[in-house]
């Protein structure tokens, strides 16, 4: 019974599994392997040395029904390739500008999907995010996430909670909310939007601006 009361679904044969490699680009193919099975819709390629772009493609990509995995500014692990050539992906859309992923390895992605590799980007992390959700919500959304895009916590941990309500992640300062964000959640027309963080991650400020929008 204490078993039971400790496990409610009545499953007691669960176990811990680790997805992990030897570095942030292997354990991302590894969890890509564990999901995601070869002819995959589409794959986001992020850059894997700074958060901003994964953190919108995370949710993103749960929308379209893919996985995002990393490269470098101006390479493409081979892991990551590997990863790309078994899933065979439909599309592969990279996330982010020229500065976090470079052209060459945008051609380089060209080659591993039949459908080729997009670009999504625009001219700052905010912008990116907006282009992001663009993409993957093109007729609006009933919910849409945001949190500071100056750190990574809020919106890391939102994502999966996003991802779930099919939602859009956007980026905002934290005392003011860029207006191609505001316009993008014009746009989107959700019902609700979900603040993440306290008051010195995002101000009160721009909560009542928010609120003014759903």
């Amino acid at each position: 019974p204490a078993a039971e009361a400790a496990n409610p679904d009545g499953d007691l044969n669960f176990s811990v599994e680790r997805l992990a490699g030897a570095d942030r680009y292997l354990t991302a193919t590894q969890i890509s392997q564990r999901f995601f099975s070869s002819g995959a819709s589409v794959a986001f390629v992020t850059t894997g040395t700074d958060f901003p772009d994964a953190l919108s493609a995370g949710p993103s990509a749960a929308k379209l029904g893919g996985p995002v995995l990393f490269a470098t500014r101006d390479s493409l692990p081979s892991t990551t390739a590997s990863e790309l050539a078994r899933l065979n992906p439909a599309l592969i859309l990279v996330a982010g500008g020229t500065s976090a992923i470079s052209e060459t390895v945008r051609t380089q992605l060209d080659a591993l999907s039949t459908g080729g590799a997009t670009r999504l980007a625009g001219a700052d992390r905010y912008a990116t995010a907006v282009a992001v959700s663009q993409y993957a919500f093109p007729s609006g959304a009933s919910v849409a996430y945001i949190a500071t895009g100056e750190q990574f916590p809020d919106a890391l941990s939102g994502g999966a909670a996003a991802g779930v309500q099919s939602a859009p992640m956007l980026l905002t300062h934290a005392t003011s909310l860029p207006p191609m964000v505001r316009t993008e959640l014009e746009r989107l027309d959700p019902d609700r939007i979900m603040l993440l963080g306290g008051t010195s991650a995002v101000s009160t400020a721009v909560a009542n601006e928010l609120d003014s929008i759903a």
